[in-house]
């Protein structure tokens, strides 16, 4: 089941993301399968809340924003971490 739960959603996926969009030029073709791979396997861990599609959307948006804020307030100490 979870096997299915995870194809679904990463077709949607890579349906969603290699739709034309206009003038812009095509993205990589490996950026192209990774974002998909990635958010199909979150929404398969999702697949144990039982919360509505809009909403396991909402918990990556709102987990991915946290994570940018959070890198681009302390980047120079992760910097400093990493080079030691």
């Amino acid at each position: 089941m979870l096997l299915a739960t995870f194809l679904v959603y990463l077709l949607l996926f890579i349906f969603l993301f290699s739709r034309p969009r206009g003038n812009k030029s095509m993205p990589r073709n490996s950026l192209l399968l990774v974002l998909p791979l990635i958010l199909a396997a979150v929404m398969v861990i999702f697949t144990v809340i039982r919360a509505y599609f809009i909403y396991k959307l909402f918990m990556i948006l709102m987990t991915v924003v946290l994570g940018l804020l959070t890198y681009w307030h302390w980047a120079p100490q992760f910097r400093r971490w990493f080079r030691s």
